[in-house]
């Protein structure tokens, strides 16, 4: 994809490659040189199971992985017809396709129905009518030959979205299956769609997602051409009726594309030629994002799709810098501007600061402060089922608690023996890192060998983003009887907070309970908290404490989660 200024004569998806346009393997040339949108392969059928460690490799063999991600990931778009066997997903996942017990499993709140206008006849107009239901509601729609949208089953969400952000790297594999954190790099979903009868068609659109379709039964034809948008903030839907989406569409697409227009493909917003692949069950099929398609309906059936998220470099340096900001009383202040103090002559004073704020940053670490080691290592994959789910739900308060919990909170008031579960120590139920048994992952990170802090090539600094407080400072503002039983539980626990200020509702990007299980442990973890308190380094007094020690138990600990960074001298 190209910007506007050089659309005349557009580079080739080959010229945007990574390395060479071709890989020659036994099985064959793949070529990804020709001007079209999408390379076309053949595989072999194979069975596709969300739960393999080498779910992407499977999806596009014969394509090699890393042959993909460098040369056609984010670039083009991939139709891998391979009849695989994709019996684990319709049986373990998907209930056999029976469209009632999807859409009463579905992780949608309610389920989107296509009301195709043409059905009947006579109408050419193909704009999307689409109506919001409960999956009760869906069935019939369906049954009566309308299409329907929702997520699929939370099992297989799970699964399919964790894998292939750890697969791909986009969020550097981070995934929260809970969907609460908003801080979390990665996100996704899956998409169920499934189609009564042929003839439904989705008109050209674009997503702003990465997206990996499989065909579960029956046939669809996707006709592409390539966008101008380059990594889009928001897709293109001329076909909704939506007018309400138009302005805020074009000002995205306009961010890159200068004369992008809210149309189907044309000059101002596409170049190549068109393309079409016809999808059969068992076949694979990846799209980039910003990439024009339309989906026609060839024979009924059940696709799903993978559609992949991530924070941009944009997003995630932006917080960092507000948190780093949000520490000076200048940046603090409210905007005012009232006799003779203008405000825009205050933000020139304070736009002043940011060359010494950023030389400092990159002093401390820089991009291996915003992105600690942790961060560029998928978490192993936990599935949250329904009881997590039920659980979270039950923190909301309902309207019919409020008097009950009024009560309580009047007989707390009398001293009665009332005790609030949240107030019971904030360790229990958390995960929480040993930090004298945790081990380094292998290998390099960033191109630093972690084991090397104790090295002179390195320099150990504080990472100006993160903040390490005892457990038991928090806690001890808890109202509790059994206060010294839950004092002793939280002696040695530590609460590591990195990256935090740049949201509004001061959600830590990495948040980390630590353990320390010695004195010596717990001697070190102190002193950094006391020497946040008095404005010191925590940095130079660990120097101090751990010089001349063979056993310098928390440092990888906290190198992997960040409190500190190694700079070069």
């Amino acid at each position: 994809m190209t910007s506007l200024a050089d659309k005349r004569s557009p580079p080739s998806p080959a010229s945007q490659g990574r390395g060479a346009s071709e890989v020659k393997k036994s099985k064959g040339t793949f070529d990804v040189s020709k001007s079209g949108p999408v390379l076309k392969l053949t595989g072999t059928s194979s069975a596709i199971d969300p739960s393999s460690p080498t779910f992407l490799q499977d999806l596009l063999s014969p394509l090699p992985r890393d042959f993909f991600l460098r040369n056609l990931f984010r670039k083009k778009a991939v139709h891998i017809a391979s009849k695989n066997n994709v019996q684990s997903i319709v049986e373990n996942y998907m209930y056999h396709l029976d469209m009632r017990h999807v859409l009463e499993e579905t992780s949608s709140d309610n389920v989107f129905v296509w009301l195709a206008p043409n059905f009947g006849g006579g109408n050419d107009d193909k704009t999307i009518r689409s109506v919001e239901v409960d999956s009760e509601s869906a069935l019939p729609l369906f049954e009566c030959g309308h299409a329907t949208y929702c997520r699929a089953p939370p099992e297989l969400e799970q699964l399919l979205v964790s894998s292939l952000l750890r697969d791909t790297g986009l969020g550097c594999g981070q995934f929260d299956p809970s969907g609460e954190r908003s801080t979390v790099l990665g996100r996704g979903e899956v998409e169920v769609f499934a189609a009564s009868r042929a003839g439904h068609t989705t008109n050209w659109h674009t997503d702003f997602q990465e997206n990996f379709t499989i065909q579960l039964s029956g046939q669809k034809r996707w006709t592409l051409k390539q966008g101008r948008a380059t990594h889009p903030l928001r897709g293109c839907t001329p076909h909704y009726r939506a007018p309400d989406a138009v302005e805020g569409q074009l000002k995205s697409a306009r961010l890159s594309a200068h004369e992008f227009e809210f149309t189907q493909p044309d000059e101002t917003n596409s170049f190549g030629t068109e393309e079409s692949v016809l999808l059969q069950p068992g076949d694979s099929f990846y799209f980039p994002a910003g990439m024009w398609h339309k989906v026609e309906t060839v024979e009924a059936g059940v696709s799903i799709n993978v559609s992949l998220m991530a924070t941009n470099y944009a997003s995630l340096f932006c917080q960092s810098l507000q948190h780093l900001l949000l520490k000076h009383d200048g940046w603090r202040e409210a905007v005012a501007n009232f006799d003779n103090i203008s405000a825009a002559d205050t933000l020139e004073n304070l736009m002043s600061t940011l060359p010494g704020i950023l030389t400092n940053l990159e002093a401390s670490g820089g991009a291996r402060a915003i992105l600690p080691p942790v961060l560029l290592r998928p978490p192993q994959f936990a599935m949250i089922g329904e009881d997590e789910e039920d659980e979270n739900d039950s923190n909301e308060v309902e309207e019919g608690d409020v008097e009950s919990i009024v009560e309580e909170a009047v007989d707390a008031h009398k001293g009665s023996n009332y005790s609030s579960s949240s107030a019971t120590s904030s360790g229990v139920n958390e995960d929480i890192v040993d930090c004298d048994s945790f081990e380094l992952p292998k290998g390099k990170v960033q191109g630093i060998d972690l084991e090397s802090y104790s090295n002179k090539g390195c320099k150990l600094v504080k990472n100006p983003l993160a903040t390490l407080m005892q457990m038991k400072d928090i806690t001890a503002y808890y109202e509790d009887t059994e206060q010294e039983e839950k004092e002793r539980a939280d002696d040695g626990l530590y609460v590591l907070n990195i990256n935090y200020a740049g949201n509004e509702v001061h959600e830590s990007i990495i948040r980390t309970v630590i353990k320390a299980g010695n004195a010596k442990t717990c001697e070190i973890l102190s002193a950094c908290c006391k020497s946040e308190k008095r404005g010191n380094d925590p940095a130079e007094v660990v120097q101090q404490l751990i010089s001349g020690r063979e056993q310098t138990a928390p440092m990888p600990c906290l190198l992997h989660y960040g409190y500190f960074v190694l700079t070069y001298r």
